[in-house]
């Protein structure tokens, strides 16, 4: 029998955090006449919370407009008494996204109502033909929150105009976001850091709640996967840092959360239409539309995208799988076609019924799929002739040369035991190192959501419902295997609203079904025992308005994880301060923490099917799959955040950060012999895994070099950064856009075991991956016919992903509109081919410090005997030609 607390659970919490337009609404003490009630509010700046002036706020009663006026100094508007209905509310500013609120309610005799809007930064003169920044304000209750969290904002607009592919890659330009799985296949598997911190230690989210894997994992794997990130049913992307975004929505990510917000309707009926074309087999074809018609609004749309990146369909042969053997039959074995084919798909539909003046219920379907060929598109490896050649060194059979000196025994059609010079082995065997010739992933998203949103007197209730399926399939040549995360959860929430105070309460609870399955040669899925786990979370908030100047902040979350077993209290206090309408200062303190997902605790060894897949390492043990352990328990983060905003004029600003966050129970990764687990460990394609070491290590390799990895927990983690960003208007039509961020992230007290495994973990010392600098410097000027033209340059410093010297690239676009409804852009993605490379290069990586196990003295004996020594990089330069067009 259900329990009556979780069929109340069932109507559920409220979406807290959001991109604006967000609002909040304050009750103020005096009434009005019977006719209705006088509207008012301010607008601030999301990512600082200064207040925004000369604003136009226009308001609507459906599709009429109704009354607009500017907001002063201090982001202040207000509307005189109008009738009872439901209002929205649109917001215009030179350098913010355009943006509206919708289903504001004003009641017969109600209380005036002020409205607190919180907007988006934009990163473009034009927003694009497409409205975008729309949500709900009944669901945002203390949006003004949102304001003491560290965030950025990227429209979806600007994600294609610049050429990207996917988010994933808009992701990777901000301040304190980067990769532990870069290389230049531009659809390839992309994980995504925070601050330094791993990819499952954040939360990716859809509209506010979580999809994909929830759960910590051990080292740099796991999360979601943002090589499924298309951008055609959204209207932005937010960022939050930290445990504060999570603080506010009540989940589990103690590194920050990523929120895909997805288009919602209009007043006005549109219909969007755009196609593109480019170079590399670049296509792309958006349309949706939106609108309302009567009490229901609506919002859809459809996008497929593709590209071939680097690799336009060809035959190659792997010459650097070939070791020792030139004879035909082993050159054909190793020549097959090679594609970077990557396609991703988008489809969205949303409803909102107004169910009455004073509440409406929403429903959202989202699926999002992507499919790519690995042969090209993360296959890409080359085995430099350096490194063919200190191979042959180690394990290779040496030979007399004629002329003296030494050589390498290469077999040949003519002769089995030919003798090359090293130069002539080097250069034989260097080139194209992939893994084989059938090489696939798809990714698939299915994302459902229902929301009841009212407004009864002071009470502003939210109730939701949500499920979503994360589905991975991988294929190496005809074998495999597939995972699927069920996720669906409820939350319900009442925020009670007075003119100086907002007090909200409510509860969360989140559901996880994980199934995984192998198979090989064709034959069935083997299932793997499901795994489930549930996480609950009781929670109160308050705003308090001290006086105009400052504001307090207060979450506190009661959480429970059925996958650690623990029950934890996680706090966060904030405070604002306003002195004047061109200063904010902010400070806030909390604690977070977040529990293994299931698979690391339970369940039985898990052991891969794919030796295609295993880049050796001749001087470590190999991981082959993973083993559970019953005693792990989550980490637990405390953060510190102070940061400063200065408004110069207009939107001119700067704002500087400096952020702490200290993690305990930090999870590692511990590789321990297969031989350790049994016999029923042992794959029953041994011998592939031997085989594949051998092409490296040598004819040596046995079972002694495989191993499975276990997580376990100790030490701590300490991530710390300033990060300094700004704008600046230079005329009315040209202004720059600038940052600098200076990030140091570094583990302590690591296991002597997880050191032994990998060389270049290091006690106290960075974190390898994460530069220790990253800049971004953009221009964007708009011309007197309203062609735009915009440019962003980046630098990343040294300690990269890339594993190569410090590098910069850009970004470019210039759009050009031809009356009111057809545009025309062209974007540029790496516009000087920066730091590019086809393939990533073994043994010519920067050298990495490695720790007291290993003693190596460059990237190319790095290779062979630990870790790394692969350079990586930035996809080849791209176009993209965008004809696009809006009615309404």
């Amino acid at each position: 029998m259900r329990h009556p607390l979780r069929s109340l659970a069932a109507c559920s919490l409220t979406l807290f955090l959001a991109v604006g337009p967000c609002a909040t609404h304050a009750v103020e003490a005096q009434s009005t006449t019977a006719v209705g009630a006088a509207i008012g509010g301010n607008v601030v700046d999301q990512q600082n919370g200064l207040a925004v002036t000369g604003a136009t706020v226009t308001l609507y009663q459906a599709a009429t407009r109704v009354a607009s006026t500017k907001t002063g100094a201090d982001g202040t508007f207000a509307f005189p008494a109008e009738p009872p209905g439901l209002y929205d509310i649109d917001i215009e500013a030179v350098g913010y996204e355009h943006s509206r609120v919708t289903d504001e309610a004003v009641t017969a005799g109600g209380s005036a109502l002020s409205v607190r809007i919180v907007v988006a930064r934009a990163t473009s003169s034009q927003s694009g033909l497409r409205e975008i920044g729309r949500v709900t304000a009944n669901s945002n209750r203390n949006a003004l929150a949102t304001t003491t969290v560290i965030n950025r904002t990227i429209s979806a607009a600007l994600i294609q105009r610049e050429a990207n592919v996917r988010i994933g890659d808009a992701l990777l330009t901000q301040s304190g976001v980067t990769s532990f799985s870069l290389d230049s296949a531009p659809g390839d598997d992309l994980n995504i850091s925070i601050r330094g911190m791993r990819p499952s230690e954040a939360q990716t989210l859809v509209d506010g709640h979580p999809v994909g894997p929830m759960g910590l994992f051990n080292g740099t794997g796991g999360g979601f996967n943002y090589q499924l990130s298309p951008s055609t049913s959204l209207a932005n992307v937010q960022i939050a840092y930290g445990t504060g975004g999570s603080a506010l929505l009540g989940i589990d990510a103690i590194a920050g959360t990523i929120d895909f917000q997805t288009l919602a309707p209009t007043s006005r009926r549109t219909f969007d239409f755009s196609q593109s074309f480019g170079d590399q087999g670049r296509m792309q074809t958006a349309i949706s539309a939106t609108g309302t018609a009567g009490r229901l609004g609506y919002a859809a749309s459809f996008g497929i995208a593709g590209t071939y990146g680097g690799f336009k369909p060809q035959t190659i042969t792997q010459t650097g799988l070939l070791t020792g053997d030139l004879t035909s039959g082993n050159v054909a074995a190793n020549t097959w076609l090679v594609s970077g084919a990557y396609l991703q798909r988008n489809d969205l539909l949303k409803l909102r019924y107004a169910l009455s003046n004073t509440s409406s219920l929403q429903l959202t379907g989202m699926v999002a799929t992507t499919w790519d060929d690995k042969t090209g598109e993360g296959d890409n490896d080359f085995i430099t002739p350096g490194q063919v050649l200190y191979n042959a060194q180690q394990s290779a059979t040496t030979c007399a040369l004629p002329g003296g000196g030494t050589g390498y025994v290469v077999v040949t059609d003519a002769n089995p035991t030919a003798c090359f010079t090293p130069n002539q082995y080097a250069s034989a065997f260097s080139g194209p190192f992939g893994g084989s010739h059938v090489a696939w992933q798809s990714l698939r998203l299915h994302d459902y959501d229902g929301r009841y949103t009212g407004t009864f007197g002071r009470h502003n209730v939210v109730a939701e419902g949500f499920a979503n399926a994360y589905y991975q399939l991988y294929d190496r040549n005809y074998g495999g295997f597939t995972n699927r995360y069920q996720t669906f959860g409820e939350r319900v929430s009442d925020d009670i609203v007075t003119d100086r105070n907002s007090f909200g309460f409510g509860f969360l609870a989140m559901h996880q079904l994980y199934q995984a399955g192998t198979y090989g040669n064709g034959g069935p899925i083997k299932n793997r025992p499901d795994l489930g786990s549930t996480l609950t979370n009781a929670f109160l908030r308050d705003v308090l308005t001290v006086n105009p100047a400052l504001q307090i902040f207060a979450n506190a979350n009661l959480k429970h994880s059925s996958v650690s077993q623990q029950t934890t209290l996680d706090p966060r206090l904030a405070f604002v301060y306003r002195p004047n309408s061109y200063d904010v200062w902010r400070i806030s303190a909390g604690r977070g923490s977040e529990a293994p997902n299931a698979q690391l605790k339970a369940g039985a060894p898990i052991v891969s099917t794919q030796p295609d897949a295993l880049n050796p390492s001749c001087g470590a043990l190999n991981s082959i799959g993973s083993a559970p352990n019953t005693a792990l328990n989550q980490e637990s983060a405390k953060e510190l955040e102070i940061s400063y905003g200065h408004r110069l004029q207009g939107d001119s600003q700067i704002q500087i950060v400096g952020y702490e966050e200290d993690v305990t129970n930090v999870i590692f990764s511990n590789n321990l012999p297969l031989t350790s687990f049994g016999s029923s460990a042992v794959p029953q394609n041994l011998q592939a895994y031997l085989t594949r070491l051998s092409t490296v290590c040598g004819p040596s390799s046995s079972i002694a070099n495989l191993a499975l990895t276990a997580a376990a927990n100790a030490g701590a983690g300490r991530f710390q950064g300033i990060d300094f960003t700004g704008r600046y208007r230079i005329s009315p039509s040209f202004y720059a856009d600038f940052g600098w961020d200076i990030a140091s992230a570094r583990y302590f007290g690591v296991p002597v075991v997880s050191q032994m495994n990998n060389g270049a973990l290091r006690d106290g010392q960075p974190i390898v991956g994460v530069p220790f600098s990253k800049g971004t410097l953009g221009f964007d000027w708009t011309l007197k016919d309203r062609t735009e033209m915009r440019i962003d340059g980046y630098f990343v410093g040294r300690n990269n992903a890339l594993l190569r010297a410090p590098y910069g690239y850009a970004d470019a676009f210039v759009a050009r509109p031809f009356g009111r409804t057809l545009n025309v852009s062209l974007g540029v993605k790496n516009l000087f081919n920066s730091a590019y490379d086809q393939y990533g290069r073994i043994g010519l990586a920067q050298f990495i410090p490695e720790n007291q196990f290993y003693h190596d003295a460059n990237a190319i004996q790095q290779n062979f005997g630990c870790c790394y020594g692969e350079r990586f990089g930035l996809p080849q330069r791209s176009f993209v030609l965008t004809l696009s067009t809006r009615t309404h």
